[in-house]
């Protein structure tokens, strides 16, 4: 299976974006080896918050809108690194990221300390998120759902290939070009793969594998656990451990992770291929979960 961007998707949809102008200006350095002019951002409304950092969208000198990440440091404390050391670390996966120029990766351009703040700028895509998506269709035909998934495939391929794990897959993350292509973003937990004891999860949601959890060691294999999730929201509109009103209630959401067993619903008709697939994604033994080749090379994908 070969995606390419040139192929067109099969559904189109775009958000408007409103901007009330309230706030002020930030100065940034670009991600590049070469020492960059200083720029100015202007930063307008909150797209998202969590309990560790807020999203805003915010405008450049140019005009053009980015996203603003902004988190506190503390959120960003490690064992056994500074903020410092961490940012200098994200940098590093930032730039490697950038350099695959995969079609289907947008990691973040610039990153800055600014007193008790983590700020950090990406490409902002005014036509929304899967979150988006699946919040107006609960859940989505099967033909879309293949061309979507066949394209996380490739940019997780792509990820994996370079030696990089996402660790935070989740619907918000998974954005849409102009074209209607996903773009991958949200890579703030992103690590090598040899360096995930000294880079250890900040925060673990409800699309998290169950080692993630439990804090143990774990591998490329988080990333394939978080896509069969997303893989079973597509087609059946909701989590396959979590319900709509335990999501608020971390410890539930992760019992529920942990522990819960796998349903697959019989109120749709779906392909065997299709489900074989979530099945094996949604392992809890990490050994035995598919890795993104054996993922890559599913049944599910031949019509591609």
């Amino acid at each position: 299976m070969v995606i390419s961007p040139t192929q067109k998707p099969t559904h189109s949809f775009r958000e408007d974006v409103k901007i009330n102008d309230v706030s002020c200006r930030h100065i940034y350095t670009q991600f590049t080896t070469q020492t960059e002019p200083l720029t100015q951002f202007r930063l307008f409304h909150a797209l998202s918050k969590n309990s560790n950092s807020s999203i805003y969208l915010c405008r450049k000198c140019d005009l053009k809108l980015y996203a603003m990440r902004i988190s506190n440091k503390d959120s960003e404390r490690l064992p056994t690194r500074t903020p410092h050391e961490y940012i200098q670390y994200q940098r590093e996966i930032f730039r490697e990221i950038r350099e695959l120029q995969s079609f289907f990766l947008s990691p973040f351009i610039w990153s800055y300390e600014d007193g008790l703040e983590i700020r950090s700028i990406a490409e902002f895509y005014h036509h929304g998120s899967l979150q988006n998506l699946l919040d107006r269709d609960t859940n989505l035909s099967e033909n879309l759902t293949l061309q979507l998934a066949s394209e996380m495939v490739e940019a997780l391929h792509t990820l994996h290939t370079a030696g990089i794990i996402h660790r935070d897959l989740a619907p918000c993350n998974i954005m849409f070009d102009v074209s209607g292509h996903i773009v991958i973003t949200g890579f703030s937990q992103a690590c090598r793969s040899h360096s995930t004891v000294s880079f250890p999860l900040h925060d673990t949601g409800s699309y998290c594998a169950p080692e993630l959890i439990l804090a143990w060691a774990h591998d490329f294999s988080v990333d394939c656990w978080s896509f069969g999730v997303l893989l079973y929201m597509m087609l059946f509109g909701s989590h396959p451990f979590v319900a709509k009103d335990e999501n608020e209630n971390v410890a539930i959401t992760h019992a529920n992770i942990i522990h819960s067993s796998l349903i697959i619903p019989n109120t749709k008709s779906i392909s065997w291929a299709a489900q074989d697939l979530i099945i094996n994604c949604l392992e809890r033994n990490a050994a035995l979960r598919l890795d993104i080749g054996q993922i890559k090379a599913h049944v599910y994908f031949g019509t591609m």
